[in-house]
């Protein structure tokens, strides 16, 4: 009877490592994340920027953009999916003093940037945007598109 409970558990044991994947498990998610996506931002003056953000497997993440000083400004930081909430943890910047300022505050203040996954397939990626200063998901949505699959 011993036999016939243990080989009971094990295919029991098997039986649940085979419907883990099918569940939609965040690994997947994270999978399909990473790469570098890229949307255009269209500012008051009406010139078109292309802002890039990059999320690598080792949960590093860059933003990079230009800004109207002419010199490009990049964040570094780490990542992490909770959910269909990407939460990013800013580590550096580089680029126009008044924006490596603020991201230095965000550091020090250990500030996480929240974007919440309203879409994510193998071209395209769209966020909504938590206003730490309002509390609340912006009630507009940035779509990005897919430059780089992830490595």
């Amino acid at each position: 009877m011993s036999k016939t409970v243990f080989g009971t558990k094990l295919v029991g044991l098997f039986a649940l490592l085979l419907l883990i994947p099918a569940c939609g498990s965040p690994a997947g998610q994270e999978a399909q994340l990473v790469g570098k996506w890229s949307r255009e931002q269209t500012m008051r003056d009406g010139t078109v920027i292309e802002i890039i953000e990059e999320f690598r497997s080792d949960y590093t993440y860059s933003l990079s953009m230009p800004t109207p000083m002419g010199e490009r400004f990049k964040m570094n930081g780490k990542w992490q999916l909770e959910g269909d909430e990407i939460q990013i943890t800013p580590t550096d910047a580089t680029g126009p003093e008044v924006f490596v300022k603020l991201v230095m505050e965000m550091v020090k203040s250990e500030i996480v940037q929240r974007e919440k996954i309203e879409q994510l397939d193998e071209s395209q990626l769209v966020l909504r945007e938590y206003d730490t200063e309002t509390n609340k998901w912006d009630t507009s949505s940035l779509t990005f598109k897919r430059e780089e699959p992830g490595s």
